[in-house]
């Protein structure tokens, strides 16, 4: 593994990123650099370059919100730059070592692992309690268990997942949840915002609350804010059990509109955001799984973040829902029985492929060529998901082929013009050889249910 203990990260970063840090902050191994994330490109504190660590590293998120980003030299060169491991290593003049480990960093350093305090659980459950009494039978809560009504969730899933609403920004001091305020300079207590509190479990160990913000929301604020304290829980991951399909989600809204739709067929978990939850406790969970669903949202981030995960859990797949969300899917009253029946279908055939081709060559394209399209076509029975095609080319940012209809939805995503049309919406269309509703599309571009589906048939 490389060493990359003599790197100045933080001149690294403003170098290659264009960004200022502020002067250093703080003592110890906590000691600090802050400026704005070179990542999402929001806040002007919210990202940490902590200076004084054995290993140098960054965390974006460090003010509880954040979109998650953080690691070593190496990673940030990898992430931001687009550099292999080996160029990151040639890059910053260090020995790539004869094997890499990977490994992640963040603010919270060796306690990444590990749920919050005992205090802070303790008074996280006293505002799990008066939340959820003030959501369900307080006229303050009235308009957010409206809202969540609105967006499909009926009172059992509410209750069962110990949903809250807190009706105003109130501050509480940083001894009461058992918080240091030299670890958090620049604060004065706990901010618990106003909006629906989501709570995430292991067991009965609380790792995080986050809170789904209703009203004074501006522009660019962001939706979602984490409790100060919260560690880097997985939303529903006790869900997870040996040999069953799990399904990762980008907010725990979507999961918990799985978990009330299908949640007997898979378990549904959310990570929080496209770069959150890459810890080894949650990793080595997934690897339990049948099956990994990619359900992130239907954008440039939620591809993004999907790659870490098909890099990681050989067995996952990227699955983009039939709307922008899961929860858009139920609101606008579409199959998700259907659309995670594919899923699986189609999760299963990739395996099946993958084992029938092992012992053979796959073609790759001269180096010089591999942004070029490269037509080929492989004799297997795993269609594409979105189109129902099977010609592919060759994708060097994933290191495998992808369908042509991937490189088309990237090109349209990049100019912001263009969304690919993947499925048909139940109720106004009707599969072309039944008539039952149509689900999906063929590379015919005609409709088709569950059960007549080209990758139902390929089966």
């Amino acid at each position: 593994m490389a060493d990359t203990s003599m790197v100045e990260l933080a001149d690294l970063i403003e170098q290659r990123s264009g960004i200022r840090l502020l002067k250093p902050y703080g003592t110890g191994v906590k000691r600090t650099r802050k400026g704005p994330c070179p990542f999402c490109k929001q806040g002007t504190d919210r990202f940490a370059v902590f200076v004084n660590a054995g290993v140098q590293h960054y965390h974006c998120g460090i003010n509880s919100y954040g979109c998650g980003a953080h690691g070593d030299a190496i990673t940030f060169l990898r992430e931001y730059a687009g550099l292999n491991y080996f160029e990151a290593c040639e890059e910053l003049d260090i020995d790539p070592g004869s094997e890499y480990v990977h490994r992640d960093f963040s603010a919270l350093d060796s306690n990444i692992e590990k749920p919050p305090s005992q205090t802070w659980q303790l008074r996280a459950e006293l505002i799990i309690d008066l939340a959820q009494r003030t959501l369900l039978k307080s006229r303050k809560g009235a308009h957010a268990l409206e809202y969540l009504h609105s967006r499909g969730f009926i009172d059992e899933t509410i209750e069962k997942a110990r949903l809250g609403y807190i009706p105003e920004w109130m501050m509480q001091s940083f001894e009461s949840w058992g918080l240091s305020a030299e670890d958090y300079p620049g604060k004065q207590g706990v901010w618990l915002y106003e909006g629906i509190l989501i709570p995430c479990y292991e067991g009965e160990t609380i790792w995080k609350l986050t809170v789904r913000r209703l009203t004074g929301l501006k522009e660019d604020d962001p939706k979602y804010l984490d409790i100060l304290g919260s560690g880097e829980g997985l939303f529903n991951v006790d869900a997870i059990e040996t040999n069953k399909p799990v399904v990762i989600c980008e907010g725990p809204l979507d999961a918990l509109t799985g978990i009330q739709q299908c949640g007997d067929m898979a378990a549904f978990v959310a990570t929080g955001s496209v770069k959150r939850g890459r810890i080894l406790r949650w990793e080595s969970r997934f690897w339990l799984a049948s099956h990994v669903l990619i359900a992130y949202d239907d954008d440039r981030a939620g591809d993004e973040g999907a790659k870490y995960w098909l890099q990681t859990l050989p067995h996952a797949v990227q699955w983009l829902p039939w709307s922008h969300d899961l929860n858009d899917l139920l609101v606008e009253s579409k199959d998700l029985h259907a659309w995670l029946q594919l899923g699986i279908a189609s999760s299963e055939l990739k395996q099946e492929t993958e084992d029938d081709i092992s012992d053979t060559v796959v073609p790759q394209p001269p180096e010089q060529e591999r942004r070029k399209p490269w037509p080929a076509r492989y004799d297997s029975k795993l269609p594409c998901y979105r189109c129902g095609g099977n010609e592919l080319l060759y994708e060097p940012e994933m290191s495998t082929w992808m369908c042509l209809c991937y490189f088309d939805m990237k090109y349209a995503l990049d100019r912001h013009h263009f969304k690919p049309r993947k499925s048909a919406v139940p109720g106004t269309s009707k599969c072309c050889r039944c008539e039952k509703p149509a689900v999906v599309y063929g590379n015919d571009v005609k409709p088709y249910c569950v059960d007549c589906s080209p990758v139902k048939q390929a089966s």
